[in-house]
């Protein structure tokens, strides 16, 4: 069984801070989300979508980084 490397610390921090940068975008998203819904407006509900999905992307890689895996996509 191979041994896991073992990340640095700095890489460790960077990694963390990104993950706590995506929270709060994806927080500060929701609100823009529900400011779109209650203008009912259609195009700017469909870009937040896309925008949401990155960050969850941005933060998935940040924490499988973090874990010392990557799946290539």
């Amino acid at each position: 069984m191979p041994t896991k490397t073992r990340i640095a610390n700095k890489t460790q921090w960077a990694l963390n801070d990104i993950i706590m940068d995506s929270v709060e975008a994806q927080r500060a998203w929701q609100k823009a989300d529900e400011r779109a819904d209650a203008s009912m407006d259609v195009v700017l509900v469909r870009s937040l979508g896309r925008i949401n999905a990155r960050l969850a992307r941005i933060e998935r890689t940040a924490r499988m980084a973090l874990a010392g895996e990557y799946d290539q996509r």
